[in-house]
C-alpha cells in the first residue's frame, strides 16, 4: 500500500493512484472498516481522513475521479466521503458510476462541497 501523502502528478507517482492516509492517530488493523475520502484539496482530505481514523476507519485518499474509480475497483470501501466538485469527473458522475457496480451499489456516501466566492 502506498503511504505517501497527496502530491501533484509530477511528484513521482501517477495522478490516478490512490493512497493510504499515513497520519493515523491510532493503530488500526485490516479488520477496521475502510473509508475512501475523495477530495482534491489536500488539507481538507487530511482533516477528513484524520477525523475518520479517530472514529475507527482505515482511510484512503483519492484526489480526483479517476483515482477514486481505481480505489473503488481495488478495494471497495465501507464508506465514501465524496467531494462534489472534483477535477476530471464531478462527484455526481462518479457516484452514478459507483452505483452501477455491485460492490459499491449500497455503500454509504457522504457528499460534501465548498463553494468559494468568485475572485
Amino acid at each position: 500500500m502506498n503511504t505517501q501523502t497527496m502530491a501533484p502528478a509530477h511528484a513521482g507517482r501517477p495522478h490516478f493512484m490512490p493512497m493510504s492516509h499515513p497520519g493515523r492517530p491510532m493503530s488500526l488493523g485490516k479488520d477496521a472498516p475502510l473509508a475512501l475520502v475523495i477530495e482534491d484539496d489536500e488539507s481538507a482530505a487530511d482533516i477528513a481522513a484524520t477525523m475518520l481514523n479517530v472514529l475507527g476507519y482505515r482511510t484512503r485518499i483519492a484526489e480526483d475521479g479517476h483515482a477514486a474509480l481505481y480505489a473503488l475497483s481495488e478495494e471497495p470501501p465501507d464508506l465514501i466521503l465524496l467531494d462534489i466538485h472534483l477535477p476530471h469527473m464531478d462527484g455526481v458522475t462518479l457516484l452514478r458510476v459507483a452505483r452501477r457496480v455491485a460492490e459499491t451499489r449500497n455503500t454509504p456516501v457522504v457528499g460534501c462541497s465548498a463553494v468559494y466566492p468568485p475572485s
